[in-house]
């Protein structure tokens, strides 16, 4: 699963939000694949049914793929085209959870 946050001004507000999910998750700063299930269903749970993010929060599912960019790049450009509801738009994209040697 991918999930995106489109915001136009308040980027801090929803860190700290997603932030405050994860620690009463019980996932924290663990990283995904270290979080249990309990705690990754936990945390995704409190963020869809968060009023805050209505109309931000964008995800897909793949299933059968360990290559983890295309999807990322797939959702985020999807995400981007509806939030941009094909009006030219200008992002700053911020990706969580790259291995070092793709953060270039």
């Amino acid at each position: 699963m991918v999930a995106a946050v489109i915001t136009a001004a308040n980027r801090e507000h929803v860190r700290e939000l997603l932030q405050k999910i994860e620690r009463a998750s019980g996932k924290g700063k663990k990283k995904w694949t270290k979080a249990t299930r309990q705690q990754r269903h936990t945390y995704m749970d409190q963020v869809v049914r968060t009023t805050k993010l209505q109309g931000s929060l964008f995800y897909a599912y793949f299933s059968h793929t360990t290559n983890y960019l295309p999807c990322i790049l797939s959702t985020t450009a999807d995400a981007l085209t509806k939030a941009s509801a094909g009006q030219p738009y200008r992002a700053t994209v911020l990706i969580d959870g790259l291995p070092k040697a793709q953060r270039h």
